[in-house]
């Protein structure tokens, strides 16, 4: 069976080349099941970047690798190595001889155009087929290609492999407009924790400017000058002490927003 997969990014590594490496050492060890989960994670990445030509050649050799060695479908992987040579004719594999047997055995060919719509995409956004930017409707050659759309501001925010055979209709996923950083900001674990530690601060501070106003029979009831004076230095202590703690709680309080 062939195999087509999209993606809306996630949280996915944006970066397909380590999973790229990591799918074809497990080809030539002869780890086809850990060549595949590689591969998977590396098409992932293609819904959140761009990716140059020979990127994108090299993982569809991958993707005809494991389809011809691990799922025995000669038919999936030629139309694989079909499109990595339509993007990149120049990369050619070493993953072993069965496979470069099987790149060898197809040729870059100009196949019949087919119509593809991909339904949901914001005006201002453009589209890139097999890593090419165009423009206007999308015409391409029937076979296999990489589909993304990328947000000016944002870059990629969406991309599929597609073995496209007839004219289709894709309904993208509705897109959130809320910028991510910003929220990933509100969720930051330090400043939630400086907030907190700001109002307790504050909430010590205004407790030691309140010890420091005892009622007024403490005061009448001073026996001497001297007695006097010592309690109102006490109260002065309370009362700078509580100043200066609730001032390093509104500095907490500050710096959280600094995150």
């Amino acid at each position: 069976m062939f195999l087509t997969l999209s993606s809306l990014a996630m949280g996915a590594p944006c970066d397909p080349v380590p999973s790229r490496v990591e799918a074809e050492t497990a080809i030539a060890e002869a780890r086809l099941d850990d060549a595949m989960t590689a591969w998977r994670a590396a098409v992932d990445s293609l819904s959140c970047t761009e990716v140059a030509a020979d990127e994108l050649a090299r993982l569809y050799l991958v993707q005809g690798a494991v389809l011809l060695l691990r799922d025995r479908d000669p038919a999936g992987a030629a139309f694989a190595f079909r499109a990595a040579r339509d993007v990149d004719d120049t990369v050619a594999p070493a993953l072993g001889p069965a496979v470069a047997a099987g790149w060898a055995s197809v040729t870059p060919e100009r196949a019949a155009e087919v119509t593809v719509t991909l339904a949901g995409v914001p005006p201002e956004w453009s589209t890139l087929v097999d890593a090419q930017v165009v423009t206007g409707p999308l015409s391409m050659p029937a076979g296999l290609h990489l589909l993304q759309v990328r947000d000016p501001a944002r870059g990629v925010r969406w991309g599929s492999l597609q073995l496209v055979e007839s004219p289709v209709t894709l309904q993208l996923p509705a897109f959130s407009t809320v910028d991510a950083p910003a929220v990933a900001q509100e969720r930051h674990p330090a400043r939630a924790a400086l907030r907190v530690a700001g109002l307790s601060a504050v909430g010590l501070g205004g407790l030691g400017v309140a010890l420091s106003l005892p009622p007024r029979s403490a005061q009448s009831d001073a026996s001497d000058l001297a007695t006097l004076r010592a309690l109102r230095d006490r109260q002065v202590g309370f009362a700078s002490s509580g100043l200066a703690v609730a001032g390093v709680g509104v500095v907490l309080i500050g710096a959280s927003f600094a995150f």
